[in-house]
């Protein structure tokens, strides 16, 4: 097995040691609202949504809806990343009002 480093620190994490996969995964959201257009031509609306999208590369519109990233850390840095994942200054996730809110 060969060696891997800690992706935020950089220390190298040997091989049996400590060590965390840490797994993001962004899934679109849909609330029930669904936007009219400002014309009331739905289906030409419709129609030029569709022709766009034909456009765009699968992974774009795939990024769009669902996209996963995952790193490993060490044990120090799990728990740093942890206390606030998204790096908001004063605003740790851990035993606050915001900690498994999801709206």
């Amino acid at each position: 097995m060969s060696k891997q480093d800690c992706y935020k620190c950089g220390r190298q994490l040997e091989p049996g040691s400590l060590k965390y996969v840490i797994k993001i995964t962004a899934v679109s959201d849909f609330d029930g609202v669904i936007q009219e257009p400002e014309n009331q031509d739905i289906e030409g609306e419709i129609n030029h949504i569709l022709r766009e999208i034909e456009e765009w590369p699968a992974y774009e519109l795939e990024k769009d809806v669902c996209q996963e990233i995952s790193f490993v850390l060490c044990k120090a840095c799990k728990e740093h990343f942890l206390l606030n994942p998204c790096g908001i200054q004063d605003r740790p996730v851990l035993n606050n009002k915001y900690s498994g809110m999801i709206h």
